[in-house]
């Protein structure tokens, strides 16, 4: 075990009228990651209505999500470089903004420019409001004291989105049509940022740093502990911040060609639209439970050992999916699929903190999600491509095994920087 690795939180104690927005925080948090990851995971079930209404091919609108995931990941270091300098507030609303726009304007869609304008450039960069680093730097600097903790609980945000809105989605398609279901989510995003300006504003007058102006004290940070803050410059000199980048780059590639393909996958094999809900539903449910345990876990392991761990479970489930026909076998491949798919954001978020402080964690993190969603933006596009050569999911399930391998074998090799990293001009 890599020493350093599994630092516990320790830090100065809140006062007692911050403490009393822990829970306000990291429901806010919660919740962001409940909508905004929720409708980015669900995307491939809203997409089957419109194939089967307009005749879209399956390999244009996975180009309109390529569109949305390409521009949702330069979007994160944009952010990142900006909750380092000012309050988080702002940006957020303006997602949550776009996002509601996108939907409500797409309820009334009849081409497909409208699909890649609306669900690929206006969804995409919306996105990034409420997105696992909006989540991830507002737990990390107001709740350091408890960050692992705090970062599993809010993380869950994302697994119980996925678990409701999956299934729901399906059920409000079937029943009311999917115009309706996208007006019903446009109205999501819209309750999301009332509920962000009431929180918000109440933290900032009780001087809580997560959402104050950039520059000022982290009120429940010690001095010293954790990793030295270190500039973004001086991270990408040294092998460490690549050694995460990589293995978080396949994992994106891996997880966006389930989230699209997997409602496909199934509906090639004659299964019912709520099998596919129920899957997607599923993968959220078994996701809750591997995000909850990493808490625990990374008070006791090495956070690059759990990371190695998370990917090689990944490679068993790639190699039995296609040997696992029916409902069965999707949904077999959903939960030990689902284990694994959110762990990974916390546990880069916290292993990024432990080696190299919170001074930049928004520009840092920001970046790593860059290199995670850009693997995102290439996995639906690569997928379909794959299957039209091979009329099958094989190869690109057997591509995802490969690098979830390699991203395996990656983080175990994950040391701390050296010493003089902290002292290096930025």
């Amino acid at each position: 075990m890599v020493r350093g690795m599994t630092m516990p939180d320790s830090s100065v104690p809140p006062s007692p009228a911050q403490a009393r927005w822990d829970w306000p925080l990291i429901t806010v948090a919660f919740l962001l990651l409940f909508v905004g990851s929720g409708v980015r995971t669900s995307i491939g079930l809203l997409i089957v209505p419109l194939i089967q209404e307009f005749g879209w091919s399956r390999g244009a609108l996975s180009a309109a999500i390529s569109l949305q995931l390409l521009l949702y990941s330069v979007g994160h270091p944009l952010a990142g470089m900006t909750y380092d300098r000012y309050p988080l507030k702002p940006l957020v609303l303006v997602g949550l903004g776009l996002c509601a726009l996108a939907f409500f304007l797409a309820a009334g869609m009849q081409s497909l420019w409208q699909a890649y304008l609306l669900l690929g450039v206006m969804l995409g960069i919306g996105l990034v409001g409420p997105s696992p680093l909006t989540s991830s730097t507002l737990v990390l600097r107001g709740l350091p004291a408890r960050r692992d903790l705090a970062l599993s609980l809010s993380g869950t945000g994302v697994n119980s989105g996925q678990l409701v809105l999956g299934p729901l989605s399906t059920s409000l398609i079937l029943s009311v049509g999917w115009r309706s279901t996208y007006l019903f989510l446009g109205g999501l995003f819209v309750g999301m940022a009332a509920l962000v300006v009431a929180v918000l504003r109440g933290a900032r007058s009780a001087r809580v740093a997560a959402v104050g102006p950039a520059g000022g004290p982290e009120p429940h940070a010690a001095p010293g502990e954790g990793g030295a803050d270190v500039g973004m410059s001086q991270a990408v000199r040294h092998l460490p911040f690549w050694l995460m980048a990589v293995p978080y780059f396949f994992c994106g590639f891996a997880d966006n060609v389930i989230l699209v393909h997997l409602p496909l996958l199934a509906r090639d094999q004659g299964l019912p639209p709520m099998v596919a809900g129920a899957a997607v539903g599923l993968l959220g449910g078994a996701s809750i439970l591997g995000t909850l345990a990493m808490g625990p876990l990374a008070y006791v392991a090495s956070k690059k050992d759990l990371l190695a761990g998370t990917y090689l479970l990944r490679v068993v489930a790639f190699f039995l999916l296609p040997f696992m026909a029916g409902a069965t076998g999707v949904y077999l491949f959903a939960g030990l699929f689902g284990v694994t798919y959110f762990i990974t954001s916390p546990l880069v978020a916290s292993l990024t903190v432990d080696l190299y402080g919170s001074g930049s964690l928004g520009s840092m993190f920001g970046w790593l999600n860059l290199a995670h969603f850009l693997g995102g933006a290439l996995g639906p596009a690569a997928g379909a491509l794959l299957y039209q050569l091979q009329g099958s999911y094989v190869g690109t399930l057997l591509l995802c095994a490969a690098l979830s391998f390699v991203a395996a074998t990656v983080s175990a090799l994950i040391r701390r920087p050296p010493p003089s990293i902290s002292s290096a001009p930025s």
